[in-house]
């Protein structure tokens, strides 16, 4: 599979709210929401005229693209996620983000959606367009949910090179190998690229891939696994990569933005 990366949101604009009047308080990001700083309102926009403070974006539940990615799922693609997907985060869940620093606008940006009905978490993955999603998954928040059904991931995890970027230049050379999103996502704050790997392993495609696309990988992943990053360290050294591992107790989402780069620099 040749797999597609997928670059974080950037911010785009400010412009007007429509709820509390102000002239240029809503932040427009370049997946289509928007935040307002005064009255707190979140958007997603469909077009130029139209704000929808609720729905996704059209390109994810219009009969079109819904169809599309329902093809894809019987040729063994991506299912379609929730048709009730959206940034109306739930307030319980803000306050989960923000254990890990991570703000409504981190979550906006990195294309964090929630739903409703499946009372889930979704982090999706896009390739080109927005019609085009190449991976997702759901963190399920549901009482009662056992462990072992916390999370599904629907597309080649395993196989997709799936990333948050950062925005400050240089630290995008460096790829930081982390288990899950919410740490990817803080490595990218940090100023690096994180790539979540899914707790489902690397092919010796994805690995090579990667050993391509950056000048360094960093594989930081949870404390018991470190065997299994110094495995994957060694097979991208093999690879002529420039590798090194990370092996804390804590996850990296744990960790301050400051804490990541003084780790990667090695400064402590």
């Amino acid at each position: 599979m040749d797999a597609l990366s997928s670059k974080s949101s950037r911010f785009v604009k400010h412009g007007p709210c429509e709820s509390c009047g102000s002239k240029d308080n809503v932040a427009w990001y370049s997946n289509g929401t928007g935040y307002c700083f005064g009255c707190r309102r979140f958007y997603l926009q469909t077009d130029q005229r139209e704000l929808l403070a609720l729905r996704h974006d059209t390109s994810s539940v219009d009969e079109r693209s819904t169809g599309q990615q329902a093809e894809r799922h019987r040729d063994g693609g991506v299912r379609p996620p929730p048709d009730d997907m959206c940034t109306l985060y739930r307030p319980d869940i803000v306050s989960w983000f923000k254990v890990y620093n991570l703000s409504v606008i981190d979550l906006l940006k990195y294309n964090v959606y929630w739903s409703s009905s499946r009372e889930q978490v979704i982090y999706v993955f896009y390739g080109e367009s927005k019609d085009d999603i190449i991976l997702w998954q759901a963190r399920n928040f549901r009482n009662g949910v056992a462990k072992a059904h916390r999370f599904f991931t629907t597309g080649v995890p395993n196989e997709t090179v799936a990333a948050y970027y950062p925005d400050e230049t240089g630290g995008e050379k460096t790829a930081i190998i982390v288990e899950d999103c919410v740490s990817a996502i803080k490595v990218a704050k940090a100023g690096f690229v994180g790539v979540p790997a899914f707790g489902s392993g690397f092919s010796d495609g994805k690995l090579k891939r990667l050993c391509g696309m950056f000048d360094q990988l960093v594989f930081w992943l949870d404390y018991d696994k470190y065997k299994e990053s110094q495995t994957l360290a060694r097979k991208a050294g093999m690879l002529g990569a420039n590798v090194r591992t990370n092996l804390t107790v804590e996850d990296p989402k744990y960790f301050t933005c400051d804490d990541i780069k003084d780790l990667i620099h090695g400064r402590n």
